[in-house]
């Protein structure tokens, strides 16, 4: 994997995309699909296999057990959800909310969404 792209399989295709077009990534039966803005693609990568492979983006966020968030595409959240730019809305962890909304704070106000 190149430090700006990541690599997949995808119906049986090997498939590599920017980083920076990834929305989330959600899990879905025993793999898991990559939003983009663009469009879905589903692989049978874990959840856990994405998340050790963005370790090193640190605007990538592991919001919940089942999804992975790029912080440049939040569009607005409160505390119930999370409105993305594309227009999904996800479940705003109970448990978890606070650790939740202190990274997006941090993210908004410390650094510069990146624009591909």
């Amino acid at each position: 994997m190149d430090a700006e792209t990541i690599t997949f399989l995808s119906s049986r295709k090997k498939i590599t995309i920017p980083i920076c077009e990834i929305v989330r990534i959600s899990v879905f039966k025993k793999g898991t699909v990559i939003y983009t803005m663009s469009g879905n693609l589903a692989s049978s990568k874990t959840i856990g296999e994405f998340e050790r492979e963005l370790l090193n983006e640190e605007c990538f966020y592991r919001l919940s057990r089942a999804h992975i968030l790029n912080l440049n595409y939040i569009d607005k959240y409160d505390d119930k959800t999370i409105n993305l730019k594309n227009g999904t809305e996800i479940p705003m962890p109970v448990r978890a909310k606070t650790a939740a909304q202190s990274r997006i704070i941090s993210w908004q106000f410390c650094n510069k969404p990146v624009n591909c």
